[in-house]
């Protein structure tokens, strides 16, 4: 599996909620399901959450008590595991990298 960690900044889209983002890198068939062997382990360590978009939006309010959304786009050629805070990057970084 192959992932990098970017931190964001005004760049990019959810920089004013989330700190960082992985990249789940490698072929498209094998990110995709690398993607959703991280993004379940997000699931079963901080709880459900959602789409990035949906975080986003003003009016979901009740998602933003996670500490974590993801975002893919159609051809699976972006695939990102969002984190909005340093003991959610630790973790992340102790488990994947």
């Amino acid at each position: 599996m192959k992932l990098k960690l970017e931190k964001l900044d005004r760049r990019h889209k959810g920089n004013l909620l989330f700190t960082h983002r992985a990249i789940v890198l490698g072929l498209t068939a094998d990110r995709f399901i690398d993607f959703l062997t991280v993004r379940e382990w997000c699931w079963d360590t901080w709880g459900p959450s959602c789409e990035r978009e949906i975080y986003l939006n003003p009016h979901y309010n009740k998602v933003r008590n996670n500490p974590w959304a993801w975002h893919y786009n159609g051809d699976y050629s972006e695939c990102y595991i969002y984190l909005i805070g340093s003991k959610e990057l630790e973790l992340f970084t102790l488990k994947w990298l």
